[in-house]
Parts: structure tokens; sequence; C-alpha cells
């Protein structure tokens, strides 16, 4: 089978164009696309990028204009093309309903979303570049994802390098300077200094960008760095040793900020506060919900200590439910139960319908193989050390108290 004439590397703006089937092929059950799309078609030319080098693939469609004489299908409008990659030169188009062999088809590209990726792409590589070139480091991944896309690069960088590398290349944008895709013989590669993240059989496509960029690449770009709008970093953090951006370009830059201004004007109009102030009414109300939080704690505190002295101190077994309590709560609680008292406790929180917290604990028994036998009856789930064993349990309080309220308890007073 020939290998597929690449209309995107020539141009990426075309976004409709005709073209013929060379094959229609059913989906194997090995391929990764199969049970999503059935057929995969090849055509002799096609401007749908394929998958690869951190870009997805484009989306369209395809429509039959001209029956091959051979052809038995039906009329087929607008059959949606959502992937798209290429192995050994042939790109194959995933589709749902077949074409034969000699249709004639007229394909369209989702251009909103194509000029989306380059604008991230040419954006990505003015990024990668100035990072290149003013602290040596290289880009070692690019993902172009959902909700934004990620760069790695190999080398540590402070936020204040960060702010740099994005003024820089915003800078870059706003000169709307020409972005320049070639393929240089290989007397003039040999001496062109050029990125390149793998190694490359064949021709060599280089991007460049002037004082930004020049990089080996296959994918689709924008025809001047002004396209690609704006360059917004969105977070970065530490990974494998090196550093990892988040960042958007263009009109889903703007989205981004449409989205997060809405959502600070939001909490500065329940906070009664200007946006500018929102920062700080936060603060002072992460202060005040800490403050109260301790106060609460405290008291919380004292009542179990109250509902504890208000218990006879000389029961051998305590059983409690309760409808709303913390872990920590019930630690606490615990601990006024069984001072100085020679108990076991039962603590729970929660009720039937969704299950309860559990606590089971003593100061003066090795309480473990009650509550491993507690576990085994209920299927219960909990684990701890020494004189405290807490978990989770789905069961009713009704058969709890069955099992407890009876049960002697044989404990070992080695704890």
């Amino acid at each position: 089978m020939s290998k597929t004439i690449k209309l995107y590397e020539n141009s990426s703006y075309i976004s409709k164009f005709n073209a013929t089937v060379t094959d229609c092929i059913k989906v194997e059950e090995d391929d990764r696309f199969h049970g999503i799309y059935t057929y995969k078609a090849v055509l002799d030319k096609t401007a749908f990028y394929p998958e690869g080098g951190g870009q997805p693939s484009d989306r369209g469609s395809i429509t039959l204009i001209h029956r091959s004489a051979s052809t038995h299908n039906p009329a087929l409008k607008n059959i949606t093309v959502s992937a798209v990659n290429e192995t050994n030169g042939i790109i194959y188009h995933y589709i749902s309903a077949p074409f034969s062999a000699g249709d004639s088809v007229e394909c369209k590209i989702d251009w909103d979303f194509r000029f989306m990726l380059m604008q991230h792409h040419t954006g990505e590589h003015i990024v990668s570049g100035l990072i290149n070139r003013h602290f040596g480091f290289n880009n070692v991944g690019f993902h172009m994802g959902e909700n934004y896309v990620t760069v790695d690069i190999d080398g540590k960088l402070t936020q204040e390098d960060l702010d740099f590398i994005e003024i820089s290349a915003n800078n870059t944008v706003q000169k709307n300077l020409g972005v320049k895709i070639d393929c240089p013989v290989p007397e003039e590669l040999d001496v062109l200094n050029y990125r390149s993240k793998k190694q490359i059989d064949g021709d060599i496509r280089i991007v460049s960008v002037p004082g930004a960029d020049i990089c080996a690449c296959c994918g689709t770009h924008v025809k001047t760095t002004g396209e690609v709008g704006v360059i917004k970093f969105i977070s970065s953090q530490n990974y494998k040793g090196g550093t990892r951006i988040y960042m958007l370009c263009g009109k889903r830059a703007l989205q981004d900020y449409n989205h997060k201004n809405k959502i600070l004007y939001d909490i500065s109009a329940q906070l009664s506060t200007k946006p500018e102030n929102a920062h700080d009414a936060v603060s002072q109300l992460k202060s005040d919900r800490d403050r109260l939080k301790f106060e609460n704690s405290t008291l919380m505190d004292r009542i179990f200590e109250l509902r504890a002295a208000a218990i006879d101190a000389s029961l051998e077994k305590i059983i409690i439910f309760e409808d709303d309590l913390l872990p920590s709560d019930l630690l606490k609680f615990s601990s006024h139960l069984t001072k100085n008292r020679q108990n076991i406790v039962f603590l729970f929180s929660g009720c039937d319908e969704k299950g309860y917290k559990y606590l089971i604990s003593s100061s003066s028994h090795n309480i473990r193989p009650v509550a491993e036998n507690f576990n085994e009856i209920f299927s219960a789930k909990g684990g701890g050390k020494g004189n405290c064993i807490q978990g989770t349990v789905k069961a009713l309080k009704s058969d709890i108290m069955e099992y407890l309220e009876p049960y002697n308890f044989e404990v070992s007073a080695d704890i």
C-alpha cells in the first residue's frame, strides 16, 4: 500500500479537501480503538493530522461524493472522524461506517479544534526554545490534554525563572513574527543548531521562530506568532528531577481567565469585599475558622469529660452510639471513658443506612482479640495499635447491640 500524501505538512490551514479512498479495513480486536470505531479508512492524501509528538489527532468528517464501480454502500454523509493515526507512513481514519476503495470523498477538518492545537503547539515551541536558550534545559515531554498543555523540562526552574520565560514568550507573540517551516538539505542541517526530541529518519522538517526556537517537528503550526494570541502558565511542579509546566494559549487561555475571573468575583461578592481584597478576606476567614475549630475541639473535649464522669465507673463494658462524631472525637471520648477504669469501651458514630465508624479501646486490657472477633463477625474493616482499634462497619445497630450486650469478653490484662 502506498504511503499517504500528507497535505498538512505543506499547509496547516487546509480545512477542506477531496480525496480517494484506497482502502477501508475492519478494526481488529488488538487495535486500541477496537470497540470505539468499526472501520479505518485510508485515503490517497489527507489533511487530517495523526496523533503523535504530543499532539492529538485532528477531528472532522468524511462525506461520499462519488461511488466507485464496486461499492454497494448507501449515501455516506458527514461520517465522524475523531481518531487518526499513522503506521509506516500510512494514515488511518477511524470511522463507524465503511467506504469502498475507489470512492471519492469530501473531507472537512474541525477547524476550531485544529487551530487551537496549532496555537498550543507553536506556543510550546516558543516556551521550550526560550528555556533552552536562556537556561540550557531541554523539553523531554509534551502533551496536549483536554484541560491544559504540559511541558516537561529536564531542569529545575524557579518561579522567577518561569515568570521571565512567560513574559519573554508573550513578547515573542506580540512581535507577530513569521513562523518558518521548511525541510533543509543535509548540508544545511549539518550546520544548523536545532532542537530535536528524538532520532528522525528521512527528511527533517524544521520549524523556526526568530529569536526563540529552531526545532525539528512534524506538527501543525500557525503562520505568525501573533496568532498564538497569548501564552499563560497555569501552574508548575517538580517532576522527575525537572519541572513540569502547565500552560494554555489563545482562546483556551482566555476561557480559563474568564472562568477563574468569574470565580474570583463570586467569592468577593460572598465575602462582601472587592476582588483585589479577596485574598486577605479568605486568609482572615481561614484564621477565624482555625480559631473556632480549636475552641470547638476544647468544648467537645470538656463535654466528653463530663459525659464520661456521669457514667458508672464500675461498668466493665460501655457501648455508645452517636450520630455524627469525627474519628478524633471518638478518640477524645474514649480517653475519658477508659481513664483510670477497668473496662472496655465500644464507640460507634453513624447510622444504619450509611454504616458506622467504630472505636474499641481499653486502658487495662488487650482488646485486640475482641476487635478481631468483632471484625470477623460483621466483616468490618479496622486496625490499630495497643489499646485502641478503629475502623468502619456496615451493619444494623440492633445486630451490633445483640452481639455486644450479652457477650462476656474474656480478655487478658496484658496490654
